[in-house]
């Protein structure tokens, strides 16, 4: 009877250290990852307001080194394309060439889990002269 007890109580023990090993892990895993996103987490931000002067003709602006996430949205004023790369939202004929993306008036577009460096931003409208607000995390 006591041999049987004490082979209940070394399994339960066994048992007990496996649950508390896989705990620790878990913790220690969890640490990593918050860790982890701590340090991608934007810890400023550059606000940029680029009028568009002139129907068809494109603008553009260069995002901070270390962008992590971005927030673009128009101001009094009508959709807009925009595209990362040069001639797309309007060519040098003033023609916008697909694929580019297009803001409605008034919306706003947001895109995280970034790391841009080097990258430029265009922007073109066909219809009004609107204000863009690009705001950038870093």
């Amino acid at each position: 009877m006591a041999k049987t007890v004490l082979t209940s109580w070394m399994g339960k023990i066994r048992t007990w250290r496996s649950d508390v090993w896989d705990f620790l892990n878990n913790i220690e895993t969890l640490i990593r990852e918050v860790l982890a996103v701590t340090a991608s987490a934007a810890t400023d931000s550059r606000t940029y307001n680029i009028r568009i002067a002139a129907i068809d003709k494109q603008y553009s602006q260069r995002m901070p080194d270390g962008t992590k996430a971005f927030d673009l949205k128009t101001v009094n004023g009508a959709a807009i394309r925009w595209a990362f790369e040069s001639g797309r939202v309007v060519n040098a004929n003033g023609v916008p060439v697909r694929p580019y993306n297009t803001l409605a008036q008034n919306e706003s577009y947001s895109k995280g889990d970034l790391n841009f460096v080097g990258k430029t931003i265009y922007f073109a409208c066909s219809t009004d002269t609107p204000m863009v607000e690009l705001i950038c995390y870093i």
